[in-house]
């Protein structure tokens, strides 16, 4: 009996041990990520795309793709007075979402870059 506890059991363990072990190591397929149709993100202190066409009642997402804190800023459009909106702090990894009721056009930036430097323009029409 002890012969064949060694030459039997003893590998028939290890292998069953290996078959388990090994079971859950298959190659991971990655799922799939769906951006959002309307999406513009924030990398290198850019807006990408800085211009983006919609029609009146679509969402636009923004992404922060980027290593520091930024802001989408809406002050006073041409087309229409009054129109403000601000996102506040979109910290890395978040995102930002605004739905564009009104035609026009509603040009935006980051309020933590110098002037000038981080800008966007959503056209609704």
């Amino acid at each position: 009996m002890g012969n064949f506890i060694k030459r039997i059991l003893y590998p028939g363990f290890f292998i069953l041990v290996l078959v388990i072990i090994f079971s859950g190591c298959t190659p991971h397929s990655p799922q799939p990520t769906t951006v959002p149709e309307n999406t513009v993100f924030m990398i290198n202190d850019s807006f990408v795309p800085q211009t983006i066409t919609v029609t009146p009642g679509t969402k636009i997402t923004w992404v922060n793709m980027d290593t520091e804190v930024h802001s989408v800023t809406c002050q006073m459009s041409n087309e229409m007075e009054g129109v403000f909106f601000d996102s506040g702090a979109i910290e890395p990894g978040w995102i930002y979402e605004r739905t564009f009721i009104n035609t026009g056009q509603f040009h935006y930036r980051c309020k933590f870059q110098p002037t000038g430097r981080m800008t966007g323009v959503v056209i609704v029409q």
